[in-house]
């Protein structure tokens, strides 16, 4: 499976990254909210593919990763975090 074949076989959660070790055994999606997240595990998890083989979603959310554009997006962020915490 090639990275194009993740973009489109997962279009419809809107990843906004996908990539796939260089032996192909494995991938990964990226989404771009917790709730698509949730959406993505509850109907890819132990579900078959075309292939007949059985997807296994693990997740790894982290709270420190934050969805940006830009530098100038990632910079107010990271203002806005700090304002915050005082």
């Amino acid at each position: 499976m090639q990275v194009q074949d993740l973009f489109e076989l997962f279009n419809d959660y809107n990843p906004t990254a996908v990539g796939v070790n260089s032996v192909m055994t494995y991938g990964w999606v990226c989404l771009p909210s917790l709730e698509a997240l949730q959406t993505f595990v509850e109907s890819v998890n132990r579900k078959e593919d075309k292939d007949g083989d059985i997807w296994t979603v693990v997740t790894d959310y982290d709270l420190t990763v934050v969805p940006v554009r830009d530098w100038s997006e990632l910079r107010s962020n990271q203002k806005a975090r700090v304002s915050d915490a005082s």
